[in-house]
């Protein structure tokens, strides 16, 4: 009995042990799933944009930093549909490699560094240290938006967007959101984390609502937004992202998964905006969906490098109701063809060409009027290259918006 009356304290002593272990545990996987999901952005402003306030200010810097060098490509556009031109605006999609994912070795970076970068793989392109020298290729990757005029835009891999592309962007005219990955790749070499920007005119378009963001996101990051184009007063539900990357079938059904997940917050929004516009026939919604969707239109044999898959993503997009703006290669061979414009990243991996259209404009209830084609030529190594920023080419859509234009 009186060992059995003094075991009886040790029960709640022992009780607190395990509750006090169980917290420490469960604070342990907090703060891992935190250090995991940590994001960095800048601080201050790029000291070339510090008090440039007007689209003149901003053409006057671009030119100046672009001045020394090489010009950007030509590129030509091709009309996609006849018949009347009405109230039309241009949409542009781009994914402009982040400095985190392509600075090389040796570098200062914002923070300390885990491993060290080397380039982001892009082993064939011609003088790295200068070609994927930060410093001077945001100028050209502003450079290609401006030069284009859209008055809508979706861009991938933006590291930079608080200390320059947003001032930027701003400068431009335009209002913008950002999204950054919660898990960035680019956090370990010591750089920040890049993410999703659309951008909109503010004189062309206004901000209805923002639907899906943050840990909603589909791919490494998403948005879902409501805008209104001034001229017409349509509303038009956009949603840009970046999909999972890497070649197989478990990574082609993760895009599935993701593009699935996007579809639904893009139709929950068009419900919202067409209950807005009820009784109001010449404001039917229309949808936009932009990105680097990572995966051909096709399926892939693994012939030209990287592992086989059967397409997923696309034929879904495709059973939505959705129209690419762009023709769809319908197999490999069609990357491949002399003077082929299937194709939105040309780059070497390892041993072999990497060219694939995997890059999109996608759309329901407008009518696209033309695209913008791929640079005639591109330097034997592959892009990016001393001439052109990104190792993605941007991609780039006319578009009616009259009401009473019928959708394709």
């Amino acid at each position: 009995s009186m060992a059995r009356r003094s075991a009886l304290p040790l029960r709640p002593a022992f009780i607190i042990v395990l509750q006090t272990l169980a917290i420490s545990y469960a604070a342990v996987v907090a703060y891992g799933r935190s250090f995991r999901r940590r994001i960095r952005r800048p601080a201050a402003i790029a000291e070339d944009l510090r008090g440039v306030r007007t689209r003149p200010e901003l053409a006057r810097v671009v030119a100046q930093r672009v001045a020394g060098l090489r010009p950007l490509p030509a590129r030509a556009w091709q009309r996609t549909s006849l018949g009347p031109q009405g109230s039309w605006e241009r949409v542009l999609q781009f994914n402009t490699l982040a400095r985190g994912l392509s600075s090389g070795p040796g570098l200062p970076t914002p923070f300390p560094a885990e491993a060290e970068s080397s380039y982001g793989g892009f082993s064939s392109v011609q003088s790295p240290s200068s070609t994927l020298d930060w410093r001077r290729r945001r100028w050209k990757v502003l450079h290609e938006v401006l030069r284009l005029e859209p008055a809508l835009l979706a861009l991938q891999e933006v590291d930079q967007y608080d200390d320059f592309l947003g001032p930027a962007l701003a400068a431009a005219g335009y209002d913008s959101l950002y999204e950054p990955v919660a898990d960035a790749p680019g956090l370990k070499y010591g750089y920040y984390s890049d993410g999703v920007v659309l951008a909109w005119r503010s004189d062309r378009f206004r901000l209805v609502g923002v639907h899906a963001r943050g840990s909603h996101a589909a791919g490494r990051a998403s948005l879902v937004a409501t805008l209104e184009h001034r001229a017409t007063g349509r509303p038009a539900v956009v949603a840009i992202t970046h999909l999972t990357s890497k070649s197989g079938q478990a990574r082609e059904d993760r895009r599935r998964q993701q593009v699935d997940k996007l579809l639904a917050q893009a139709r929950g929004a068009l419900a919202r905006a067409e209950a807005l516009s009820r009784g109001r026939p010449e404001a039917k919604p229309a949808l936009l969906l932009l990105g680097d969707l990572n995966t051909d239109p096709h399926s892939v044999s693994g012939v030209h490098g990287g592992a086989a898959h059967e397409a997923r993503v696309v034929p879904v997009l495709l059973g939505a109701g959705l129209a690419s703006a762009y023709p769809l290669a319908r197999c490999e061979a069609d990357h491949d063809r002399e003077g082929a414009t299937f194709w939105t990243t040309w780059k070497w991996r390892g041993a072999y060409m990497a060219r694939h259209q995997i890059d999109y404009i996608w759309y329901k209830g407008l009518r696209a009027r033309a695209v913008l084609l791929p640079p005639a030529a591109v330097d034997p190594n592959g892009l990016p290259s001393p001439v052109y920023p990104s190792d993605h080419i941007s991609i780039c859509a006319d578009f009616d918006f009259d009401v009473d234009t019928p959708p394709e």
